[in-house]
């Protein structure tokens, strides 16, 4: 998949959230096309570029719902005798890998707006905080080395948005508990209580495992230790259902809320 900044067309957010509810098909269809637009950035390309600010606005989609990972701007180069870096924050708010701020390496999983070119054998690096409010990694802000896994953090915000048709923060929601939608994913999760996070949506909640699966997949991605999220590589696979997924770790609820609140 090729990643074209020049292409013209509707983005994510658009597409989800400027009319009636699209198809859930299509929703699944753009899910996994960014899964591998991600993992083209970080595994296919002839240098691995770690995006940092991947969320629905920075990707486009034609008229077949093929998906463009667009936005490089804060793309950074990196040495061909560099395995990691330091740098501030990059990326959206509420997006954002716990990694950014902690110092942290960041990695292929963290996400995809500000992007990190890494040549070579480098696969982290360390700058200055990026991105977008909410979609930030928490290493951002504990000052931690930085690695790609910054780009899956924020990753896991847009796939929950994707599924559930919703912001994933909604400050004026009516019920606090619903407020944070990685949160209130995870209680359906643990509640087996899916269902509501596609209410009145009856392609989705009658497909079969699919749910189950991306939410499960999304947990994963949200962890605030960046070492326990999957590569996208690894993403892709378990929301394709190439390997199982199996129960994934409480999330740090602390990590998204420094990141809404960066």
């Amino acid at each position: 998949m090729r990643q074209d900044p020049s292409i013209s067309g509707m983005n994510i957010a658009s597409f989800l959230f400027g009319g009636s509810r699209p198809d859930w098909y299509q929703r699944i269809q753009i899910t996994f096309g960014v899964t591998r637009g991600i993992v083209y950035l970080h595994e296919e390309c002839s240098s691995q570029i770690i995006h940092c600010d991947i969320k629905p606005q920075n990707v486009l989609l034609d008229d077949s719902y093929n998906v463009k990972i667009f936005d490089f701007g804060l793309a950074k180069l990196l040495m061909s005798d560099q395995s990691r870096c330091t740098t501030n924050i990059s990326g959206t708010r509420g997006y954002v890998a716990p990694e950014w701020f902690k110092r942290m390496a960041i990695t292929a999983s963290s996400q995809i707006i500000q992007a990190k070119l890494l040549i070579l054998d480098q696969s982290r690096c360390t700058t200055d905080i990026r991105g977008t409010q909410g979609y930030v990694a928490p290493e951002w802000f504990k000052r931690m080395v930085i690695t790609a896994k910054v780009d899956v953090y924020s990753f896991r915000i847009m796939l929950l948005e994707i599924i559930c048709y919703r912001k994933n923060f909604e400050r004026e929601s009516w019920d606090e508990n619903i407020e944070i939608l990685s949160d209130w994913a995870y209680d359906c999760y643990v509640e087996i209580k899916l269902h509501l996070l596609v209410e009145n949506d009856e392609q989705a909640k009658n497909g079969g495992k699919m749910l189950e699966r991306l939410v499960m997949t999304a947990i994963w991605c949200i962890q605030e230790d960046p070492s326990f999220r999957p590569s996208m590589k690894k993403v892709t696979q378990m929301l394709e259902g190439a390997i199982e997924v199996c129960m994934p770790p409480v999330p740090d609820p602390s990590a998204f809320i420094s990141s809404i609140c960066a």
